[in-house]
């Protein structure tokens, strides 16, 4: 069988044969536990194309040693990768700065560095995706639409959307945090985070409801549609900051009676449209 491109995936079989770079790999744990849940990793085809792979923890010690970040093999193409802007080069603005330039289309496409304190979130923190691609779906009875797939399936997934609004010293801007990243701050899938959230019936999953009050530092990206419309996020590209540090002060701190209940503000949620996931 020869290797297929991830754009050819799809739900009706099991049985693949595909040839990748490994772009990014983790092991993915629990935040109360310690436990090792999965590893992880960013799978990039000769097309460019990407898709996130799980190797469950039992099979971890098999295959762990065999995929190294970055290893090209010499009959695939390296797929054409932008390259990464250090952080040195990315301007600390504030948050009033960052909301002006929503008005000036020549700072869309722009990276900057902001911080601030995340105030509020919005409950509706994920939206039904598709397995295949990040696209939301289209839910009908009991099947679910890619419009960018053109395909049907019986299964989709939960998708990291959390929007959260943070305020500095001149003012408040909301942002998003989306699959990708939110894999990597959470450190969990965010499908395993709704079906234990559906489970325990919380209005937030605990990792989503300690960000509240938490100081970030935040990477994001002006794209020409918050130029077109500046109510909407900020996507964020990456936070630099170990929300497990965070929460493990604030779990301490609470079983010593000395913590104020975290994420006391979320009741003052801003509103937030469920479906604006295009």
């Amino acid at each position: 069988m020869a290797p297929q491109l991830l754009k050819d995936l799809a739900t009706h079989s099991r049985k693949w044969i595909i040839q990748c770079r490994v772009s990014r790999k983790w092991v993915a744990t629990n935040c109360n536990s310690g436990k090792v849940l999965h590893l992880d990793m960013v799978l990039i085809d000769s097309e460019g194309s990407d898709i996130w792979a799980m190797v469950p923890p039992l099979l971890i010690p098999k295959f762990e040693s065999s995929l190294i970040e970055q290893e090209v093999d010499s009959n695939l193409p390296a797929p054409v990768l932008l390259p990464e802007v250090p952080t040195a080069e990315i301007p600390k603005i504030s948050l009033a700065q960052l909301n002006d330039f929503k008005s000036n289309e020549a700072q869309s496409d722009k990276l900057f560095s902001v911080e601030g304190m995340v105030t509020q979130v919005c409950p509706n923190w994920c939206y039904m995706g598709c397995v295949a691609c990040p696209r939301k779906v289209e839910e009908d009875l009991e099947e679910y639409f890619c419009g960018h797939c053109k395909t049907t399936s019986r299964i989709a997934k939960a998708k990291y959307r959390v929007k959260f609004r943070l305020e500095d010293s001149t003012e408040e801007a909301d942002f998003a945090i989306l699959e990708h990243e939110g894999l990597r701050f959470f450190g969990v899938m965010a499908d395993e985070l709704f079906q234990s959230n559906q489970r325990n019936k919380e209005p937030l999953p605990p990792q989503i409801h300690h960000i509240v009050n938490m100081t970030l530092k935040l990477t994001v990206k002006l794209i020409e549609f918050n130029i077109m419309n500046p109510q909407t996020e900020i996507s964020v590209v990456s936070i630099d900051h170990d929300p497990l540090q965070q929460l493990n002060k604030d779990l301490c701190s609470k079983e010593l009676g000395g913590a104020t209940s975290v994420g006391q503000k979320t009741e003052a949620a801003f509103d937030c449209e469920a479906n604006d996931q295009k």
